[in-house]
C-alpha cells in the first residue's frame, strides 16, 4: 500500500506540475504501483487535460502497464496500446 505522506507528496508535486503547463512522466524505474497511486495519476491526466495542457509518458514501466492494465485505467492514463 502506498504510504500516505508519500502519496501527499506525490499528489502535491503533480498538482504544481499541472499548473505551470503540460507534464510528462518517465516512469520508467515504477516497480510496483496501487490503486491509489493510479488514481493519482488518472486524476493528475484529467486536470492537465482539462486545463488544456498535454499529459505524457517518456517512460512506461513493465510495473506501470500491468497494473493499469489490471484495473482497467490504461485508457484513463493514456498509456500506449
Amino acid at each position: 500500500p502506498t504510504d500516505p505522506e508519500v502519496l501527499g507528496v506525490v499528489a502535491e508535486g503533480l498538482r504544481e506540475a499541472v499548473a505551470r503547463g503540460a507534464v510528462e512522466i518517465d516512469a520508467a524505474r515504477l516497480a510496483d504501483i496501487d490503486t491509489a497511486g493510479l488514481q493519482l495519476l488518472c486524476a493528475a491526466r484529467a486536470a492537465a487535460l482539462e486545463a488544456g495542457h498535454g499529459f505524457r509518458w517518456s517512460a512506461e514501466s513493465a510495473g506501470l502497464r500491468s497494473a493499469a492494465t489490471a484495473t482497467g485505467l490504461r485508457g484513463a492514463l493514456g498509456l500506449a496500446a
